[in-house]
């Protein structure tokens, strides 16, 4: 190669620096699109759960969406009677919702909800409340509010 040619041509050291900066930047904007999502889309779920569910509010302290698989992790959430808040009615460490992925392969869509440790407090004020309002599970919405955490 003529000499003329090889200055026009950029050296393996700035073809380095320029892929680290390439990747530096797609780190960085990734992280930031997670973070701005995982909020958005925390604040949307735990808005569209309380407007299904009546009689209760749910909290969801932080989310995770994971893309390659297609999943969410709800982080810290506390479902809270309106009537008697303290204590929670329950509190879920981490509640993880994927789509089952053998029912898609039989055509079907189906979503898998797991809960982590869940702890559930009812007590005698709170059982009173619930019959006394003699609302059925669907009429509280909870079907609805699943639904909005994953809506398949």
């Amino acid at each position: 190669m003529p000499p003329s040619l090889n200055r026009l041509i950029p050296g393996r050291r700035a073809f380095k620096w320029a892929a680290v900066g390439v990747g530096v930047l797609i780190v960085a904007l990734l992280v930031f699109v997670r973070f701005f999502l995982d909020e958005r889309l925390r604040q949307t779920i735990e808005q569209n759960v309380n407007s299904s569910l009546k009689g209760y509010t749910v909290r969801v302290q932080a989310l995770h969406f994971q893309p390659i698989g297609f999943s969410l992790d709800l982080i810290d959430t506390t479902i809270v009677q309106d009537a008697h808040p303290e204590p929670p009615v329950a509190h879920l460490p981490l509640l993880h919702a994927s789509v089952h992925w053998g029912a898609l392969l039989h055509g079907r869509l189906v979503s898998d909800f797991e809960f982590n440790r869940p702890r559930l407090n009812i007590n005698l004020k709170q059982a009173r409340q619930e019959v006394e309002e003699k609302l059925s599970p669907s009429e509280r919405g909870w079907q609805d509010a699943l639904e909005e955490i994953y809506p398949l």
